[in-house]
C-alpha cells in the first residue's frame, strides 16, 4: 500500500533522473551503464578515459570534466573518505584532479587509484546514500525488490532537498 502510494505521488517523469537510488549493486551497475552512454552521446565530450573498476562491484568509469564520482572505500586514503562525492576538474596522462562537491578540497589522483576506489555517482545503493542530501532530481529504483521495504523507501526520500525531484523508476 505504501509502495503504491509512493508510485502514484512519484511517477516516472519520461527522462532519466540526475542520480537513481537502489537496493542492490546488480541495478546500480545497470543503471550506471545505461546512464554513462547517454551522457557520451549527450556531451560527447572532446577527451575522455575510461577506468575499468574491480570486480564484482567495479565497473568501467568514464572521466572527463563535470563527471560525478563516489569514493568506495574500506579507510580514508589521500584525504578521501568512503562515500565522498568528487567531480572530475581535469586529467592527464598519469592524474586525474578532482574536487570535492561537499567541500572546497581538491585533489591530484593517480588514474590507479581513481579505478580502484571511485565509482560513477550517477547511482547508489540505498546504503551509501544514507546521511547525504543528494542534489537534483532522484530515481528511486527497485521498488519492485521483494526486500524493498518502508525503510528504504523512507531512506530515499530523505535524502532528496525536494518532493518535485523524486520520481518513481520501475
Amino acid at each position: 500500500l505504501v509502495l503504491s502510494s509512493a508510485r502514484a505521488a512519484f511517477p516516472k517523469r519520461g527522462h532519466p533522473a540526475q542520480t537513481s537510488l537502489c537496493l542492490c549493486h546488480l541495478t546500480r551497475k545497470r543503471i550506471i551503464h545505461r546512464a554513462q552512454k547517454a551522457a557520451l552521446r549527450k556531451e560527447r565530450p572532446a577527451h575522455w578515459i575510461a577506468l575499468d573498476g574491480d570486480a564484482p562491484l567495479g565497473q568501467r568509469t568514464p572521466y572527463w570534466p563535470g563527471t560525478r564520482h563516489i569514493a568506495c572505500m574500506a579507510q580514508s586514503k589521500q584525504g578521501i573518505h568512503n562515500s565522498m562525492l568528487l567531480e572530475c576538474v581535469s586529467f592527464d596522462a598519469e592524474n586525474i584532479t578532482l574536487r570535492n562537491l561537499e567541500g572546497e578540497e581538491r585533489f591530484v589522483c593517480t588514474r590507479e587509484f581513481c579505478r580502484k576506489n571511485l565509482r560513477s555517482a550517477l547511482a547508489y545503493t540505498i546504503a551509501s546514500a544514507q546521511g547525504r542530501t543528494i542534489p537534483g532530481t532522484i530515481g528511486l529504483c527497485d521498488l519492485s525488490h521483494p526486500r524493498y521495504t518502508i525503510r528504504h523507501l523512507f531512506t530515499c526520500l530523505s535524502r532528496s532537498r525536494s518532493w518535485s525531484d523524486l520520481s518513481c523508476e520501475d
